[in-house]
């Protein structure tokens, strides 16, 4: 078992990319996981608003569901029970309103991968959800 600080990013407070592995591997992800990745990016962020943005994600997650930061700017919530793929136009409509995208004009970028559609490992569910986020940047 992993500590805290091991499993938790320092600035925010939020579970970091070891503590993902550690769900993932917990939730034995295969053919019949119940799970959706959603990855977010959120560029050029000073530590008092990536404190602030990890706050309002949490209010976005549901009782089961991790909020993380993976990387300086990225940060991924994994929705398990997942969502149905009707629902995650008002999954992102929430994720931008508590980010502030509108209101404070910070640019930020999303992904999502389904399991066991997309991948069968968190590996495989992460790159997915970062090439969905890259085309959705070039599209926009």
């Amino acid at each position: 078992m992993h500590s805290y600080v091991e499993t938790h990013d320092e600035l925010t407070g939020l579970p970091n990319r070891r503590c993902v592995d550690d769900l993932a591997q917990a939730l034995h992800l295969d053919a019949h996981a119940d799970l959706v990745v959603v990855l977010i990016e959120l560029p050029c962020l000073s530590d008092a608003l990536r404190k602030a943005i990890a706050a309002r994600l949490r209010t976005c997650a549901r009782g089961d569901d991790m909020i993380a930061r993976v990387g300086d700017d990225r940060y991924a919530m994994l929705l398990t029970p997942r969502i149905g793929a009707d629902e995650e136009s008002k999954l992102l409509a929430r994720l931008s309103t508590a980010i502030g995208v509108h209101v404070l004009g910070i640019t930020a970028a999303f992904g999502i991968a389904r399991c066991p559609e997309d991948g069968t490992n968190i590996e495989q569910l992460l790159a997915r959800a970062g090439t969905r986020m890259r085309e959705a940047a070039v599209a926009h």
